[in-house]
């Protein structure tokens, strides 16, 4: 159990957890598909609340909403622009949980923000949520060789849309022993421009093994001007530690 306690509490340290967003391999959009569209002042306002929420400078989103009325894919939502974010971390701490954060930056000046929450050890049970609805209570219990966190806040933002999800999961001592054990309540919401269809929330590996860690994602189509694109929160659980591939 100390092993395992002492990697909770230094979390930030050694990136105990981490939350990403992948992208399952598509053609080409060509410049045929985009279509233009002029907001009014109410979705630009809109999309500019978004933006300020993750962090985006005023100027960033005057370009950013250029692009889009372009028909262009943002960087942060392009499958083709991943490789080329710049990644920075940071923890918030109150008296009852412990998140971090990763703001990874792209070329053109969007962001996306993902995180994960979870309760502290020390706390009781705590009501976790970020969307304003699910909200469920988390807690983090240890005992002789584990600690069970429940209801830990999988949570992703790109200001084009957003996505989280509920993970239960257990840390135990010794080699391959992780494991997920339930994923849940997941909620999606995107821009006013864009839609989703087909949200699919599983998890694809219970257990850490040899053959690697315990994996769960929620996956789902997002529909823009430029096309359809599959994007996908994932989560992975393996050696005392949550982290993203």
């Amino acid at each position: 159990m100390k092993k395992i306690a002492y990697a909770l509490s230094l979390s930030a340290a050694l990136s105990l957890s981490s939350v990403s967003v992948g992208f399952a391999e598509q053609a080409p959009l060509s410049a045929s598909t985009q279509k233009s569209i002029n907001l009014n002042e109410k979705e630009a306002e809109s999309i500019k609340q978004a933006f300020t929420r993750i962090g985006v400078n005023p100027e960033t989103q005057l370009k950013l909403i250029n692009k889009i009325e372009s028909g262009q894919l943002l960087d942060s939502i392009n499958p083709d622009k991943q490789h080329l974010g710049i990644t920075s971390k940071s923890v918030e701490e109150t008296d009852v949980t412990y998140t971090e954060n990763i703001i990874t930056t792209y070329p053109d000046g969007s962001l996306k923000k993902t995180s994960i929450t979870r309760a502290k050890l020390t706390a009781p049970t705590y009501p976790i949520s970020t969307m304003g609805s699910g909200v469920k209570p988390g807690q983090t219990t240890c005992g002789s060789g584990y600690c069970s966190i429940q209801n830990a806040l999988v949570y992703s933002e790109t200001g084009v849309w957003t996505a989280q999800f509920s993970a239960d999961y257990t840390l135990v001592d010794g080699d391959n022993n992780d494991y997920i054990s339930d994923v849940s309540d997941y909620q999606i919401s995107t821009s006013l421009f864009t839609s989703y269809s087909e949200p699919n929330l599983r998890i694809e590996k219970r257990n850490e093994s040899l053959e690697g860690p315990a994996k769960a994602s929620l996956t789902f189509i997002l529909k823009t001007l430029s096309g359809s694109i599959t994007q996908s929160v994932l989560f992975y659980v393996q050696n005392n530690s949550t982290y993203v591939s």
